[in-house]
């Protein structure tokens, strides 16, 4: 297996296996909760009964009603029991993850989720393609506020048709507490946005609105299905594919750059928290009096009709959102400074890292290589000199990497892991096939800065051998010292006319 395809696949499980089994827990653990305390109950209870009777006794008969108190909150059959423990307690867990996402960004630059945020943002660029860049914009029109509301209107207005109006009222408390908490916590966190988005975004950026939205309308849907009469197949699939929205909704405000990864997690703690009481809200076993008795056969067609229309509405809004997006231009980071030829000839700049970094911020390869020149003569000297481009890990390459790894050869073409320096990863790779099973790789960068007195930019680069990982023995051979494979790249780019000058290498 390559290194490149290891890495996919795990930032594939982080950014959607793992949310997707977290969402499908925590509905099926609010589903079967009661049940599970139950049989719990009845399996250990006389046990724990008789161990806790010597501990529990002497406050028995001082604390009568303290005791008490604390064991009703575990009665499934009590209104203010154990549904209401188990909501608690959801908003406990919730707030907890938020104030240690909260902490986290507030540390200096310097943080771990401060760096993780910023590196995974700038990878974006490396996945983006045009299909992939569409079906994201549709993805987040699904999770925005014009859509969520006519169809959280439209799902409580059928579910009332239907005489379920606690499940209709809860819809609307959904939309509406997830709109409440979404302004009320961007108004007190007012933390900044990415400034390179694909589109356009005004509101601060922590929480996430569209996912945290898309989190409590749809989990809410989902959890109703898992609960409804329909036959289980049906059941499954339709709760498979709500909670693959809500992620894929979530992914799609990262894609598109108006959030940082530490917002979608930020998002879904709150939406949990707020799933947690809404499902204590529906299961709630006390009558509430002025909403049960809300019902008429008029009202009930009208409802059925409301509901449809609203639905419809959405979508519409949706569509028509879509096909209004414009897109904002990204580009390459502009030149900062420019800097002088001679100093350049000796060594790195002391303001430059020395070496890449992982997605982590632990150190890789050193820098090898100053190039000076445009990005076309970058591209075309290496090229010449017999370096192929690799391709960018669009889902559709990664995929094509696993049939490139079985056949165990190695693809100059093929993706490379992403290396980060200044916590942004490599602008352009280039591989050249070396021994079997590997392959020799060459990562550059484009820095903000330009070499005087052209102002040409100033590229830097590391070598390296990419040997992937979980390969026979006999494939692991040791890798050629680093000066060797600099050695190597610079005599290449010599055969296609560059010009080494001491650390710079002119194209």
């Amino acid at each position: 297996m390559s290194a490149a395809l290891l890495f996919y696949a795990v930032l594939f499980v982080w950014l959607v296996a793992l949310p997707a089994l977290v969402i499908w827990l925590f509905l099926a653990i609010l589903r079967a909760a009661p049940m599970l305390w139950q049989r719990f109950k009845e399996l250990v209870g006389p046990l724990t009964s008789r161990l806790a009777r010597p501990l529990v006794g002497p406050w028995r008969s001082s604390f009568p009603r303290s005791l008490a108190f604390l064991a009703s909150r575990f009665d499934p059959r009590a209104p203010w029991g154990l549904a209401a423990t188990i909501a608690l307690l959801g908003v406990g867990v919730g707030a907890f993850l938020v104030g240690d996402i909260l902490h986290h960004m507030a540390i200096a630059e310097r943080g771990a989720l401060v760096t993780l945020d910023a590196r995974l943002h700038n990878s974006l660029p490396l996945v983006r393609s045009a299909p992939m860049t569409a079906f994201m914009l549709g993805a987040t029109e699904l999770g925005g506020p014009l859509f969520l509301w006519p169809l959280s209107i439209g799902l409580s207005a059928l579910a009332f048709a239907r005489g379920k109006r606690r499940l209709a009222a809860t819809f609307l408390l959904a939309i509406a507490s997830a709109s409440i908490l979404s302004y009320a916590i961007k108004l007190l966190v007012s933390h900044p946005r990415p400034i390179d988005a694909l589109i356009h975004a005004r509101e601060s950026s922590f929480p996430s609105g569209h996912t945290l939205g898309a989190a409590v309308v749809y989990g809410l849907l989902a959890f109703a299905v898992m609960t409804s009469g329909i036959r289980s197949g049906l059941r499954r699939s339709l709760t498979l594919a709500l909670i693959l929205l809500i992620v894929s909704i979530g992914i799609s405000r990262l894609y598109l750059g108006v959030h940082w990864p530490s917002d979608l997690l930020g998002s879904l703690a709150v939406a949990l928290s707020c799933l947690a009481c809404l499902v204590f809200f529906l299961q709630y076993p006390g009558r509430i009096t002025r909403l049960e008795a809300l019902s008429s056969a008029s009202s009930t067609r009208i409802a059925g009709m409301v509901g449809w229309i609203s639905i419809a509405a959405g979508f519409l809004i949706a569509a028509v959102l879509f096909g209004r997006t414009r897109m904002a231009p990204v580009g390459p980071p502009a030149i900062a400074e420019a800097l002088d030829l001679s100093h350049l000839r000796e060594q790195l700049p002391e303001h430059l890292p020395a070496r890449s970094e992982d997605l982590f911020g632990r150190g890789l390869d050193p820098i090898a290589l100053l190039l000076v020149g445009t990005r076309d003569e970058l591209g075309a000297a290496f090229q010449r000199a017999g370096w192929t481009p690799a391709e960018l890990p669009t889902p559709d390459r990664v995929v094509r990497e696993v049939f490139v790894t079985a056949d165990r050869h190695a693809d100059p073409t093929g993706t490379a892991m992403p290396a980060y320096f200044a916590n942004r990863p490599q602008t352009l790779t280039f591989g050249k096939a070396s021994r079997a099973g590997t392959k020799a790789v060459t990562r550059v960068w484009q820095t903000a800065y330009c070499v005087a007195p052209e102002c040409r930019i100033l590229w830097v680069a590391t070598t390296s051998i990419d040997r992937g990982v979980f390969r026979r023995s006999e494939d692991l051979r040791p890798a050629p010292e680093g000066e060797t494979q600099r050695t190597m790249v610079v005599a290449d780019l010599a055969t296609a006319g560059a010009q080494e000058l001491g650390t710079l290498v002119l194209l």
